[in-house]
């Protein structure tokens, strides 16, 4: 995979929030960032939308982001979640400006939560509809 941009060349203040893929490599490079690490605390704090997948919600419990909150995250990577209300029940979770995803099998569940922050609840329902999500 190839980046688009360089985090060099993002204006934080261009952006409403985060999406933060998950993978242990992945996730392991991004925790070397400190310019992201410095961007998702702010996020966190101007209730922007962060949403983090698989391993990748480890990253915002390390900056503490998770504190008190219900998260998910792929089973077994939960270093740094300690303070979370962790859910291994749900494919995405929704608390507050934050959505964690469990994994690729969850990225459906997971791309709607986002979309229901972004757009909202109306636009779930058509994409549902249009993609025939079913329970």
């Amino acid at each position: 995979m190839k980046a688009d941009k360089l985090i060099s060349d993002i204006k934080y203040s261009d952006y409403q929030g985060f999406i933060l893929p998950g993978g242990k490599v992945v996730v392991d490079n991004l925790m070397k960032c400190e310019q992201l690490k410095t961007w998702l605390i702010d996020a966190n704090k101007y209730k922007k939308v962060i949403a983090a997948i698989c391993a990748a919600p480890q990253i915002l419990g390390h900056l503490g982001i998770l504190d008190g909150r219900e998260a998910t995250s792929y089973p077994g990577c939960v270093a740094g979640m300690e303070k979370a209300m962790y859910n291994d029940e749900m494919a995405a979770v929704t608390d507050g400006n934050v959505i964690t995803g469990a994994s690729v099998g969850s990225s459906i569940n997971f791309a709607l939560a986002i979309v229901d922050q972004v757009v909202g609840a109306d636009k779930v329902f058509a994409l549902q509809n249009e993609l025939v999500i079913r329970d």
